[in-house]
This record gives structure tokens, C-alpha cells and sequence, in this order.
């Protein structure tokens, strides 16, 4: 599974919570000097819950991060058993990493990380690279660009499969960027939510981004396995409880995925907004399911990305990505059919 670009809206609207959160927290009485006693809860370690964390603490406000997992990283989770090296089980990329909040964090602290080129491509044909198939396979991206422009020019949106209903390199060149790059179906994508993502260059982390997640809550007040089932927020304070017990705090920064905000795995009393319930509803995150092959060596001299067009068409689309510094071969797979 992989949390990535895919599901940019999901991730985005949370990151918007959190800072709203975060910024009612800064004003909220920070207790007794020298109190040990949390003023704000943070739900969840994960990326989001992490960066918030990281605030609270650089703005000296006192708070505790519960994680319902016996892991810090949420949607990033590096692990090493089942391959003999670092493999990223969650997600991996940092993209548009000009840009990415994670970027002044990972050269502050002397991480590196490399360049991965989305562009560097193969598309297999009876088990051998096609160029050819490949010129229209990717002339395909020129149409779809084209046909999202006039859809949006009239103040309209469509799903993405509409796009490309008549068009069988249309069709092959969506379905293979939406379940492999999006973690999802083109029946489910707006095409002006993947027109508004942000291009940028796409970097790997050294070590895994899941252990540099995790190195970033390494001196956070977590607690783990402290999983939160019911939040009552309609009185001065905050309440939580679950099978660690009761807390009150004056703030809670809730930084779970959104599924689990409307899947009745955490209950909200009084009920959240109907506005707000719609809109976790309407944001689902992507899934993506990794297939990972410990090779005997890096292979040198293959394009990064290579996509079997058999598959493809016959409606089972993947991608495979080849790491240039480590001898792993992933296959990824997204939407229904990582399900």
C-alpha cells in the first residue's frame, strides 16, 4: 500500500486540518510551568501527526500523540525483515520535492535521497521493450491534456474514464497512470483534481521514507497503542477515550485517514458537521498494493519503470519499478484490483 500523489486531495485536506488545529492550539492555555500534563491530543503518528507535533513542540505547548498501532509512521512504514534491506512497505516517493515541506527537513538532518524518473519508461510487447508502442503510449498524454482542457474550459468536470472512452491508447495510458500512479480507477477520478496536481521532480529516500518519518517522532511524546474510539468535543474541553482510558485536553488535532473518520472507527460526540462528514466521505484514500523481488544485484542499464501492455489492455494494469541502488524489482499495483 502507498500513500502518494494519488491521493493528493486526501492528504492535502488533512494537512489543511492539522494546521488549522494547530493554529487554535497556539492560542489555547499552555498549564502550569513545568506541567507535565498535555494541553493538546494529536490522533495518530503518522506524517501529519508527526508535523504537527514537531510544531507544538518548537512553539513550547505541552500535547501527547496517541497511535492506536505499535508503530510510529502511519501510511509510512519502512521494514527490513522480508527483504534483507530497508523496502518501503508504504509510501516511498517525495514528490514534487522542490516544493515538499519534507524537503528542508531531510537536509537539515543530512538525509539523502535521488532523483526517480517517472519519465525513464519502458512498455513491454511480447516480453520485449517497444519503442513503438511506447511513442503512442505516450502521444497518449499529449490527447488526454487536450481533452481535460476542454472539459474544464466549459466549467465542467468529468470522471477520467469518460476522456478516454473511444481512445484505446487513451484508455491503456489512463488506466495505467491512475492504478499504478493514482492507487485507484479512472471511474473515480476527477479530471480537474488530476489537472490541478502539481508537477515537480519525484526523490527516494536513503534508508526509506517510513524510518525518516519514524527518526522525526523518535523524541515525541507518543504513545503507542493507544487507540482513540470516542471523542466528546461539545463541551469547553476535549475528552477522549478508549482502552487506555480517559483524557481531557483543550485541544485535539484528529490526523487519522479519512476512511476512519466516517467508517465508525471513531466515534464523535456531538456527530460532526454534515458538511464535514461529506466531505472525509467524498475523499476515500488511494490503495496501492507493492509486490516486492529481492534480486541478486541492481540491474544496470533498464529504464526505471517498465509496464507489460498485455496487461494493460486487458484491463490488469502495473507497473513495475526497478530501484537503481538496491536490488529490489516492486511491482505496484493500485485500485481495484490491489483490493
Amino acid at each position: 500500500m502507498n500513500e502518494t500523489r494519488r491521493t493528493i486531495l486526501a492528504r492535502l485536506a488533512a494537512f489543511a486540518g492539522v494546521i488549522a488545529g494547530v493554529r487554535q492550539a497556539m492560542a489555547a492555555p499552555t498549564g502550569a510551568p513545568g506541567s507535565t500534563s498535555p494541553t493538546v491530543a494529536i490522533i495518530g503518528a503518522g506524517a501529519a501527526g508527526i508535523s504537527a507535533g514537531l510544531e507544538l513542540a518548537r512553539r513550547g505547548i505541552p500535547f501527547v500523540i496517541l497511535e492506536a498501532r505499535q508503530r510510529v509512521g502511519g501510511r509510512t512504514w519502512t521494514e527490513a525483515e522480508s527483504l534483507g534491506l530497508p523496502f518501503d512497505q508504504g509510501a516511498a516517493w517525495v514528490h514534487t520535492y522542490d516544493r515538499n515541506p519534507l524537503r528542508p527537513l531531510l537536509r537539515r538532518r543530512g538525509v539523502r535521497t535521488w532523483a526517480s524518473a517517472r519519465d525513464d519508461g519502458a512498455l513491454f510487447v511480447g516480453g520485449k521493450p517497444d519503442p513503438e508502442a511506447l511513442g503512442l503510449f505516450v502521444a497518449a498524454e499529449g490527447r488526454l491534456m487536450a481533452a481535460a482542457d476542454a472539459v474544464l474550459s466549459r466549467g465542467a468536470d468529468v470522471p477520467l474514464a469518460e476522456l478516454a472512452a473511444d481512445d484505446s491508447w487513451l484508455r491503456a495510458y489512463v488506466d495505467t497512470i491512475v492504478a499504478a500512479d493514482l492507487g485507484t480507477d479512472a471511474e473515480q477520478v476527477s479530471t480537474a483534481d488530476l489537472m490541478a496536481i502539481a508537477e515537480g521532480e519525484d526523490r527516494l529516500v536513503e534508508g526509506g521514507l517510513g524510518s525518516f518519518v519514524e527518526m522525526l517522532g523518535r523524541d515525541l511524546p507518543v504513545r503507542l497503542g493507544h487507540a482513540v474510539r470516542r471523542i466528546d468535543w461539545g463541551g469547553a474541553d476535549v475528552v477522549l477515550e478508549g482502552g487506555f482510558g480517559r483524557l481531557r485536553v483543550t485541544r485535539c488535532l484528529v490526523t487519522v485517514p479519512t476512511d476512519l473518520m466516517v467508517d465508525g472507527s471513531l466515534a464523535f460526540s456531538p456527530d460532526l458537521p454534515a458538511d464535514l462528514a461529506d466531505g472525509f466521505s467524498g475523499l476515500p484514500l488511494g490503495l496501492m498494493t507493492k509486490i516486492a523481488f529481492r534480486l541478486s544485484a541492481p540491474i544496470v542499464g533498464f529504464p526505471e519503470f517498465a509496464a507489460p501492455l498485455g496487461a494493460i489492455k486487458s484491463g490488469r494494469p502495473a507497473v513495475i519499478h526497478l530501484a537503481k541502488r538496491a536490488p529490489v524489482a516492486t511491482v505496484l499495483v493500485g485500485g481495484r484490483l490491489a483490493r
